[in-house]
């Protein structure tokens, strides 16, 4: 049952990059092409992330509904995050993996379980991020630069290509691009 939940959220985090069209290889996939460190969603493009610094909350801990690192302005293209283009001394993490955990993430598991696998992707991989989807413990976050931590899929509007635009929802990009929309009615070009 444990694992059925577990696939259940890694298929949760595949739907949200699908209906973005976000470009990923699944875990199976990697390990086909003889990949020896296998995240569960390794991203053909990087993303960034933009998150404000973490506030601590009175229960020590964040859950999908309160996720408060978030930050609502885009970075400016071009900017680096600088220019004013992220509030409250946010940052962009560059995220090339996404690991799913269907867990709260605890620190006991974090150190005796998670850290090390997260470490090895950082090593092979470049940064990247892990999604505890039943929150985590606050002091978590600090400890490693390289892996960010969240409690759900980022909002949009945190969500960034390499170009600074910020990542939609395809059905948001079809219904304001006229041409798309069209063709999507014709049948051609689907």
């Amino acid at each position: 049952a444990r694992r059925d939940v577990g696939l259940a959220h890694e298929r949760r985090l595949e739907a949200a990059l699908e209906a973005r069209g976000v470009p990923f290889d699944r875990e199976a996939d990697l390990r086909r092409r003889g990949y020896a460190k296998t995240p569960d969603v390794l991203l053909a493009i990087p993303l960034g992330v933009a998150v404000s610094p973490p506030e601590r909350a009175d229960s020590g801990s964040h859950r999908d509904d309160e996720q408060p690192r978030r930050t609502t302005t885009p970075p400016s293209p071009g900017s680096g995050g600088g220019g004013g283009g992220i509030q409250d001394d946010g940052v962009v993490h560059v995220v090339n993996w996404i690991d799913s955990k269907a867990m709260f993430g605890a620190p006991p598991t974090y150190h005796a379980d998670h850290r090390a696998q997260l470490l090895g992707y950082v090593n092979r991989l470049g940064a990247g991020a892990v999604i505890y989807w039943f929150g985590f413990a606050d002091d978590l976050q600090a400890l490693d630069d390289d892996i960010l931590l969240l409690s759900r899929w980022p909002d949009d509007d945190t969500v960034f290509w390499p170009d600074g635009s910020p990542v939609r929802r395809l059905a948001e990009e079809a219904a304001t691009t006229p041409d798309v929309v069209e063709a999507d009615r014709s049948g051609v070009g689907v």
